[in-house]
């Protein structure tokens, strides 16, 4: 790619500079419409300051003629074949940690998309899953307590339970720009035998960072439309009262013995126990792989 000037031949800071930076972030800004396209924060781990913002000049230089690139990289590129430079403005600067740099950074981002921005950042800031944007789809799965299993009422007692995580459906739901839908999430498209499938007065549970955000009764099978040898349950509401004793309930710790048979893309299967109201696993605890 041929350039028609020297791009973002910028001033190097001196000590004066990065002394006042300390722990700082940054933006990156289109010059033709002022919108940012990426945050960042610098500073270095001692909070000396530093010149982080020009780095990502150096790399577009480095990867001038590279094919393929990182879409911060190729916005950059596309600015500077227009004969423009970067712009880049300091956000905050003279920040007391790198974990206060890393809150500011992960808000604006944040932000910015909330907004409707097309930030390039890959990832979204630090713990941003854990810290970030609350609303009123989230907020109450955000704190929700530890499934109490003595709690479980009778009524949902001795009945199957099919629990999968549905994580990664959910993120590319996000990532598309929809509001997740955790029943669509969790009705499809699973490998399951028909030993399971036959299962009496089963419930279904979609687990998103080991929350419970989809609970619902599971009124039959049929095969999924779109994948083969995979499965979708017809889902039936539960009484709203039964449901609120599962939904936005953490998980987590009642799993852990399946911690890892779920990472193999396994979803248990358990029953609450009528008598002394424990958890019992009928498959995936202590399993090193799943099957159908």
């Amino acid at each position: 790619m041929k350039l028609p000037h020297i791009p973002n031949s910028e001033r190097p800071f001196d000590g004066n500079i990065n002394a006042m930076l300390g722990y700082h972030v940054y933006g990156l800004f289109d010059p033709e419409t002022g919108q940012f396209f990426y945050v960042g924060k610098a500073g270095g781990r001692e909070g000396q300051g530093n010149a982080r913002v020009f780095s990502h000049f150096q790399e577009a230089r480095d990867r001038i003629s590279e094919p393929n690139n990182s879409a911060k990289v190729t916005r950059i590129h596309e600015i500077w074949r227009r004969g423009e430079d970067v712009d880049w403005k300091i956000l905050r600067s003279g920040l007391t940690t790198e974990a206060e740099a890393f809150a500011v950074e992960a808000a604006l981002i944040d932000t910015l998309r909330l907004c409707g921005h097309h930030v390039l950042n890959d990832q979204g800031g630090h713990y941003s899953n854990r810290r970030g944007v609350l609303g009123r789809d989230n907020i109450y799965a955000w704190a929700a307590p530890d499934v109490n299993v003595e709690d479980i009422p009778i009524e949902l007692c001795e009945r199957p339970v099919l629990i999968f995580n549905i994580q990664n459906v959910v993120r590319r739901m996000r990532a598309d720009g929809k509001q997740p839908d955790y029943v669509a999430a969790t009705k499809r498209a699973w490998i399951i035998s028909a030993k399971w499938r036959s299962k009496e007065n089963a419930i279904a549970i979609g687990l998103v960072d080991g929350v419970s955000r989809a609970v619902f009764a599971i009124d039959g099978w049929k095969p999924d439309e779109s994948l083969p040898k995979r499965w979708e349950m017809l889902p039936r509401p539960l009484p709203q009262e039964l449901e609120a004793q599962l939904k936005e309930k953490n998980f987590s710790a009642l799993l852990e013995p399946c911690k890892g048979y779920m990472q193999f893309g396994g979803f248990p299967i358990l029953k609450f126990s009528e008598n002394g109201r424990e958890a019992v696993f009928l498959r995936g605890a202590n399993v090193p792989k799943p099957s159908s």
